[in-house]
């Protein structure tokens, strides 16, 4: 039996559509991992409902990502490791993600010659 508050689950559940939380970050890894919160709680070492909680954080600066991680890992005494790696490898999706939707490409390949050149 459950012992989260009843608004904790509906929380938890409109943060993963919020981009600014790291429970979107969450609910992307998991979907790309096939895996359930569940399965996404163990890898942390972790309860759900604790899960939960951890969705409701902010979504980790780009400038301060692993210290930002850490704080939160620490406050939650969850896998420091486990969720660093869950929210960069969440993060690096999302990005190609919206670059390849967005119509840029992904990566630009390097070339050999100047533009200014002319076709080869």
């Amino acid at each position: 039996m459950s012992t989260a508050p009843s608004w904790l689950h509906v929380a938890a559940r409109d943060a993963t559509g919020r981009p600014w939380t790291l429970g979107a970050l969450l609910q992307l890894y998991a979907e790309r991992e096939h895996c359930t919160m569940e399965n996404l709680a163990g890898e942390l070492g972790c309860r759900p409902e604790l899960l939960q909680r951890i969705a409701l954080c902010r979504r980790p600066r780009d400038d301060r990502f692993a210290e930002d991680i850490a704080t939160v890992a620490s406050r939650f005494d969850v896998d420091p490791v486990a969720l660093l790696r869950i929210a960069r490898h969440a993060a690096v999706v999302g990005r190609i993600a919206l670059s390849i939707v967005g119509g840029a490409p992904a990566l630009m390949a390097a070339r050999d010659r100047d533009d200014s050149e002319g076709p080869s």
